[in-house]
């Protein structure tokens, strides 16, 4: 899938079907937020709402971009779905730690972007709407990040312990979300 989009090889399909899971992921995920804030510090409870708001601009975008009524016209994968489930389960069991399960998300996207930009034309498709609303600058910290560092105890061993797990568990839903995304491309 990222190779595909670096080549610009990546079927339009592909791309087309992947945001509009991330649509689903990004419309379910706002009631999760929601949730996790009414149980939560009040750090954490600013965090979500603000988290929740933000997914509510977006998915208002989305839906305009595509064309949709609403996430309830998408039949949503299983890579989605798990991710969802997977937060949603976070957001009940340990409100908490809902800010290490977002992390990947809000890595994983600017942390490709940095690597992957400089081998990417200007004239490719997923230019200007991937790699460069994605970049960021060196060292950049995005707002979650500074977040977690600033409310997370690395010295507590038991709460970096499952922070870590947490996160591994989010890295693998991103994962899968790709490898679904691309699951019938050609290596190009």
């Amino acid at each position: 899938f990222i190779k595909g989009m670096v080549k610009a090889t990546l079927n339009a399909n592909y791309y087309g079907g992947y945001m509009v899971q991330d649509a689903a992921y990004c419309f379910n995920a706002v009631e999760t937020f929601y949730r996790a804030a009414e149980n939560s510090p009040r750090a954490f409870s600013s965090l979500y709402r603000e988290q929740a708001e933000l997914l509510e601009n977006y998915n208002d975008d989305f839906v305009k971009t595509w064309h949709l009524k609403s996430a309830d016209s998408i039949d949503m994968g299983t890579a989605a779905k798990t991710y969802v489930e997977y937060e949603d389960r976070v957001s009940r069991e340990r409100p908490k730690f809902l800010a290490i399960a977002m992390l990947p998300c809000h890595m994983l996207w600017p942390w490709i972007a940095n690597q992957l930009i400089d081998f990417v034309g200007e004239w490719n498709p997923y230019y200007n709407g991937w790699f460069k609303d994605n970049k960021t600058e060196p060292n950049h910290k995005g707002h979650l990040e500074k977040f977690v560092d600033s409310h997370f105890d690395r010295h507590n061993h038991e709460e970096w312990k499952k922070a870590l797990t947490i996160f591994r568990e989010g890295m693998n839903c991103e994962l899968n979300f790709f490898e679904q995304a691309c699951a019938g491309c050609k290596e190009s």
